[in-house]
């Protein structure tokens, strides 16, 4: 069954009312299900916000809201699969962007958080056909008063606004599940969903230059985690050794090392595929 829809025009800005205790009828649509053949005429009817029926045969409920697609496409709605969506403006200017944090977090930090339901690029997305995405941490290089972003999840260079110093942090943090619902006050559908972490160039630079070191640290940080987890009280106490993170990065990465959140890893070239399938199997 289609849970969201995507249509342009007129029928996008019906849509995008609240549609609770309403029911629209779209008519004359090529229909693209999920599963199944395409429907080359025919009317998808939603009520209360979700789909009743949809064919070739089906008619208008009496007194629906009725939009004539003149032969316009629906299809199920696009997800982002990996994104920043409402949770970054422009991407030059660094106080519209809240995707990372900078050496301040690195697990630890939760995107949820930085959902903004006002954002306008939620309207952008929508006109593409995208409602929902997964929002994922970027790492966030401040060194030299600058901020990078790259394909392998690092925050695009720029200078206004940058401040801080350091290398990037190792984890970007954890990621979140939006949808896209105009004018819903709290997108977040889920949180904590993964902690993200690079092999790129990203991960090299956090390593301090070397792909190969980035597989050794993530290695550290995920023993450290498993240690901090049995010793909790000693570390409260002082007596335990010196972790590589703060205490609310491993508290962020103990879900991880149990099994119940997984580690989402951003990769760029072949290798850092061959890194990531080796660090899971040593990791079982």
């Amino acid at each position: 069954m289609i849970r969201s829809i995507l249509l342009t025009g007129a029928a996008c800005a019906a849509l995008a009312a609240p549609a609770a205790a309403q029911t629209i009828a779209i008519t004359n649509a090529r229909l693209e299900p999920i599963s199944g053949p395409a429907i080359a005429s025919g009317t998808i009817v939603l009520r209360d916000g979700k789909i009743a029926a949809l064919g070739a045969g089906v008619t208008a409920p009496a007194g629906a809201t009725v939009i004539d697609a003149k032969g316009g496409v629906v299809t199920p709605g696009l997800i982002a699969p990996s994104s920043n969506l409402t949770a970054s403006e422009i991407s030059g200017v660094r106080e519209t962007r809240d995707d990372g944090t900078g050496t301040a977090l690195s697990a630890a930090f939760d995107i949820a958080y930085s959902v903004n339901p006002a954002s306008p690029m939620i309207g952008l997305a929508r006109d593409g056909g995208i409602t929902a995405s997964a929002v994922t941490p970027v790492l966030s290089g401040v060194g030299g008063g600058s901020h990078e972003h790259a394909d392998d999840g690092v925050i695009e260079e720029m200078t206004a606004g940058a401040s801080g110093s350091g290398d990037p942090p190792l984890f970007g943090g954890q990621a979140a599940f939006v949808r896209l619902q105009a004018g819903d006050p709290d997108l977040v559908e889920a949180s904590k969903l993964a902690v993200t972490v690079s092999l790129g160039e990203a991960g090299a630079r956090a390593a301090g230059g070397s792909r190969g070191a980035t597989i050794v640290l993530i290695k550290s940080a995920l023993e450290d985690a498993r240690a901090f987890a049995r010793n909790r009280a000693a570390f409260e106490q002082g007596a335990t050794r010196d972790y590589g993170l703060s205490r609310l990065d491993l508290q962020a990465l103990i879900p991880v090392v149990q099994g119940k959140t997984p580690l989402l890893v951003r990769v760029r070239r072949a290798s850092d595929i061959r890194l990531a399938l080796k660090l899971a199997a040593e990791e079982k």
